[in-house]
């Protein structure tokens, strides 16, 4: 905690009087160093005045060696005050040693005190016969003491003198604060403190008929009290507008929360609903990717069934044309047949001309008897042979019919099969184009899906969006209605302050 006083009135005599202090202390040292230096100088000089003397009065009694001469010039000298020893030496002894005791008494001493330091001394020659003899030195011994009690008291007058002017100046100082300063600055804080308290009067001016600087402080006081009377004047008349308007505030808040709480409810109604299109739209969307995926799958089935198709019309017309080839092969081979028995007709009128001819050999050779015995057996085994070609031209007649028969019934069989696999070439050409219909129409309905699902997903994120924004806006809204009813409360504090000013600012005198 400071020592320093707080008050300016303190504060203005102790600087003052330091500073006074401190100008009389420098021109005390400056006179005390000077007065100080004047008495070493004149002690000094004294000294050097007083060993001059010895060295000329003393040089004969030594060289004559007479003792009471010696003795009473050292004692001559040693009545004055700043001597406190002599000591007068020849070459081997000392012939006079003098010092004053303790009381101030001249006595002959034969030693010299240790605290006897501070001498001059010279060298005494005498004068023999124009030829100068060293006889022996003299020592004076100072004594500063008195110099030291004129410096004292040089020291004391200043210090008394310090003190007095510092009270003279202090007191000089306080009279002229008091009248110059303090009085009216007493004045001003009486003002201001008066204003202050909650009970000033603002019609209230200071006087600034004097030409000091309080005069102009007390004309700033002046104008900043004007200016004040003006604002309070004015926060008076805002201070009502402003009661007036927190509360019509305040209802309007009233009634915008109540239209805020209102929305919000109507917005959280259009975020569910939002948010039932949405999944609604969705479950369209994913139906409509599943649709797509069932035609993409349609689509993959019918080009495998058209391909399919394709290879069985290939298929059945390569039969077809196998068919005829098997046709015309079964025509050629009747026609075949049919020569065959032609020519087994021919062998057969052979078998039976040469079993005739076999049967007359027979009959020459039974003729010729033993001669004609193995032409006989010869044409025994051609009739033989002849019989058994006949038969087995018989049987091949017979087989051939039955291959004409069997190609008959082939033929018959292929004609039919043939118009059947030409009427199947043309259902499953005619099938082949209903594929391909299927095929478009499949096409068509995927890409149908697929603009579906793409609109049904732009929808969705339209919607999605829609739905966030829409909880942003209840979020704001709540926020909204969360700040009206602050600002209902902060509105009602303001009504509040707005009555503490108008109570404060009618405390003052306008």
């Amino acid at each position: 905690m400071s020592i320093y006083p707080k008050s300016i009135r303190a504060r203005l005599i102790i600087e003052f009087t330091i500073v006074v202090t401190i100008v009389l202390a420098l021109f005390g040292y400056y006179n005390y160093s000077r007065t100080a230096s004047q008495l070493e100088e004149n002690l000094t000089q004294q000294a050097k005045a007083t060993i001059e003397r010895l060295s000329v009065s003393l040089p004969g009694p030594i060289w004559n060696y007479e003792p009471e001469f010696i003795d009473k010039n050292a004692l001559s000298e040693m009545q004055a005050d700043f001597v406190s020893g002599i000591s007068v030496k020849s070459k081997t002894e000392v012939l006079a040693l003098f010092i004053k005791d303790d009381a101030g008494e001249i006595v002959k001493s034969k030693t010299l005190p240790k605290d006897f330091s501070d001498k001059l001394s010279e060298t005494l020659l005498f004068n023999d016969d124009g030829e100068l003899q060293e006889v022996g030195n003299v020592e004076v011994f100072i004594d500063d003491s008195k110099v030291q009690e004129i410096l004292q008291g040089v020291l004391m007058r200043q210090v008394i003198q310090a003190l007095i002017l510092d009270v003279l100046i202090a007191l000089l100082i306080f009279f002229i604060i008091m009248r110059i300063v303090l009085k009216p600055l007493n004045q001003i804080g009486t003002a201001i403190n008066d204003i202050a308290s909650g009970e000033g009067d603002l019609t209230q001016r200071l006087d600034t008929n004097s030409a000091t600087e309080i005069s102009a402080l007390a004309q700033g006081f002046n104008g900043f009290v004007e200016n004040l009377q003006t604002i309070v004047t004015e926060l008076f008349s805002l201070s009502e507008k402003l009661q007036s308007t927190a509360l019509e505030s305040r209802q309007i808040i009233n009634e915008t929360s109540d239209g805020v709480l209102n929305q919000q409810t109507k917005i959280d109604m259009v975020a569910t609903a939002t948010s039932e299109m949405s999944q609604s739209i969705g479950n369209v969307a994913n139906n409509a990717n599943a649709a797509s995926e069932s035609a993409s799958d349609a689509n993959h089935k019918a080009e495998e069934g058209n391909h399919i198709v394709n290879q069985a019309v290939t298929v059945i017309q390569s039969l077809a044309n196998e068919i005829t080839s098997v046709t015309q092969a079964t025509q050629q081979l009747i026609t075949e047949g049919e020569n065959i028995g032609t020519v087994l007709d021919v062998i057969k009128s052979i078998s039976e001309q040469t079993n005739l001819l076999a049967l007359n050999a027979a009959i020459e050779a039974a003729r010729a008897g033993e001669a004609g015995r193995g032409f006989a057996v010869v044409a025994d085994e051609v009739r033989t042979l002849a019989q058994k070609t006949n038969e087995s031209t018989d049987e091949i007649h017979q087989s051939i019919l039955n291959l004409r028969s069997c190609s008959e019934t082939v033929e018959k069989g292929i004609v039919n099969l043939e118009h059947h696999a030409s009427s199947g070439v043309t259902k499953v050409s005619d099938a082949g184009e209903a594929i391909n219909k299927i095929l478009d129409a499949v096409n068509t309905i995927a890409e149908m899906n697929s603009h579906i699902a793409e609109a049904s997903q732009e929808q969705s994120s339209v919607i999605s969006e829609i739905n966030e924004n829409i909880v942003n806006i209840s979020m704001v809204a709540e926020e909204t209605a969360e700040r009206a009813k602050e600002t209902g409360e902060k509105s009602g504090e303001v009504e509040t302050l707005a009555n503490n000013i108008r109570d404060m600012m009618s405390r003052f005198k306008i």
